[in-house]
């Protein structure tokens, strides 16, 4: 374990030489390396002092740290794992190499690495482990997750659609100490965009729409007019349209009852594009916004009773829906959050309130149970949503983004195609996966009400066991 695991690249060398700076506990040359080697553009977008701040707090929390693993040797990110040197935690480093400065850094983040799955060995080659071994395994590593407080939330692994593990860890409202049960309704965050993107084949499937629309068809009255005249269905699905993340948009309001899809068009349908649609891809949560007012306006229904009537209710899904934070919902798992200046996640977490918005939509944001994802699964498998053509289209990789369909993360596990979404972020209390072998029997879902990447890590995890 040395900073010698990492590469010898321009990104290697940047974070060796980050290291040594951070390990030399020297607050004056910490600064005097953030002042030299920030790029000009990081440094517009926060001082150099909110930079020291976060060194300086990660180096207490640790003591330095040493590498353990490299994550992603390539920009843009490049990540790598450290170990504190005092006490026993984790974190992920990851670096952003400057576009039009490369020999500088335009961003780093530290991340809590809470997953026991993530630094375990595991198997990666050869022959996958049988029912009743992955089931050992897989039971002993939630339970010590559960035990250490590293993982809240269920997990669910399923053969031929019945359990074959099944546990619930950790509380759903820590200040009545409410545990979570197998059935406990928790966030998807973006596991919603599955469930846009099936309610647009199903349009697409009744000659409503066509993957080849263009917005401005679908929504005369779209703001952004000449945006709208490039934009196609199929680029908004495929996170090519040019659109952004939204969040971190100043004119979205956490606070505010947007009550409807096409609420949130005034907040980013005049901005410039990023790109032009289908010339690349990034992630867009307000694709999938526009998504939304298009299944709006096509159906002629609310886009929560939509969803409701055409994809819930079909799979038997009850137990799931938009769920407001001023409602009253049985059985709802509170999120907790880690705080951002929180680097190797040892402080205590905090009810994530103020990070969600008043209620969920298109992007993402919905509640469900384990069971009810479980019944979606099946469902899905069994072309009860949409044709087995326009699933089957909708579920293999293509575009720009890698691993990446329409509205669903297409997976390689050892040569398996592995189907489905995950939800959530650092920082969120948020964190949720679902992978269902497409090929072969199995479905893991695992969803928890702490913060990314726990839950995903360990669905990858139980997938590699599986495959």
């Amino acid at each position: 374990m040395s900073q010698n695991l990492l590469p010898t690249s321009p990104a290697g060398a940047m974070a060796t030489e980050f290291l040594q700076v951070f390990n030399s506990a020297d607050k004056t040359v910490q600064e005097r390396f953030l002042e030299t080697r920030l790029s000009t553009r990081a440094k517009k977008e926060k001082p150099v002092t909110e930079y020291l701040s976060v060194v300086e707090k990660a180096y207490r929390q640790s003591g330095g740290v040493e590498v353990v693993r490299v994550e992603r040797a390539e920009p843009n990110p490049f990540v790598f794992h450290v170990k504190a040197k005092h006490g026993d935690h984790l974190a992920k480093i990851f670096f952003f190499v400057d576009k039009t400065e490369p020999n500088k850094i335009g961003f780093f983040g530290f991340i809590p690495l809470v997953d026991p799955l993530a630094t375990e060995d595991i198997p990666k080659q050869g022959d996958r482990l049988n029912d009743i071994d992955a089931k050992t395994e897989i039971e002993k590593r939630v339970l010590l997750a559960g035990e250490k407080d590293l993982f809240s939330g269920v997990v669910l692994v399923a053969c031929d659609n019945k359990p074959l593990v099944e546990l619930a860890v950790g509380q759903a409202q820590k200040s009545f100490e409410v545990p979570n049960r197998v059935d406990t309704k928790f966030n998807l965050g973006s596991m919603n965009k599955m469930f846009t993107a099936l309610s647009i084949a199903q349009l697409v499937e009744t000659g409503k729409l066509t993957l080849s629309d263009k917005l401005v068809d679908v929504l005369p009255n779209y703001p952004g007019k000449e945006s709208a005249e490039k934009i196609a269905v199929h680029h908004l699905l495929s996170h090519s349209a040019g659109l952004g993340g939204l969040f971190e948009r100043p004119e979205y309001d956490r606070t505010r009852k947007y009550l409807s899809n096409s609420d949130y068009l005034p907040i980013f349908a005049n901005e410039p594009l990023l790109y032009e649609p289908g010339t690349k891809g990034v992630y867009s949560n307000e694709g999938y916004i526009v998504l939304g007012a298009m299944i709006e306006e096509v159906s002629g229904e609310d886009y929560h009773d939509y969803v409701r009537h055409h994809i819930f209710d079909p799979a038997g899904m009850n137990d799931t829906g938009p769920f407001a934070l001023d409602e009253t919902t049985p059985n709802l798992a509170v999120g907790y959050m880690r705080y951002d200046d929180d680097p190797f996640g040892v402080e205590p977490r905090h009810p994530n309130h103020m990070f969600l918005g008043w209620r969920g939509n298109a992007c993402g944001g919905g509640y469900s149970t384990a069971p009810d994802l479980l019944r979606f699964a099946t469902a899905l498998k069994s072309y009860r949503f949409a044709s087995k053509h326009l699933t089957d289209e909708f579920t293999r990789p293509q575009g720009h983004m890698k691993s990446y369909g329409l509205g669903f993360e297409v997976e390689d596990y050892k040569g398996k195609k592995v189907v489905g979404h995950t939800g959530g972020g650092p920082n969120s209390g948020v964190n949720s996966a679902l992978k269902i072998f497409w090929d072969q029997p199995y479905s893991v879902i695992v969803l928890g009400n702490y913060d990314a990447p726990v839950a995903q890590d360990m669905a990858s995890a139980i997938a590699r066991f599986l495959a």
